[in-house]
C-alpha cells in the first residue's frame, strides 16, 4: 500500500511541481508514512499544486487535493 501511495505522490508531483500563477494550494503537514516528493524524487515538507498543471492529466486538480487530504496532509 505504501508503494501505491508513493507512486501516486510521484505522479501528482510530476504534474504539479512547476510554479504557476493560477489557483494554487500548498499541501504539507502530512502524517508519518505519507511522504511528499518533488520531481527529483527528493522528500519535501510541502508541495504546491496548481490547477493549470492538471489540464491534460488523468487525475484532476480537485482529486489530487482530495487524495492528499485523505492521506492526512493539510492543503491550504
Amino acid at each position: 500500500m505504501k508503494k501505491i501511495k508513493n507512486i501516486l505522490f510521484l505522479f501528482i508531483i510530476g504534474i504539479a511541481f512547476v510554479s504557476c500563477s493560477n489557483k494554487c494550494v500548498d499541501c504539507g503537514d502530512c502524517p508519518d508514512g505519507a511522504v511528499l516528493t518533488n520531481d527529483d524524487g527528493e522528500v519535501v515538507s510541502s508541495l504546491e499544486l496548481c490547477k493549470e498543471d492538471f489540464e491534460d492529466a488523468t487525475v484532476t486538480y480537485d482529486e489530487a487535493i482530495d487524495l492528499l487530504e485523505d492521506l492526512g496532509c493539510d492543503c491550504k
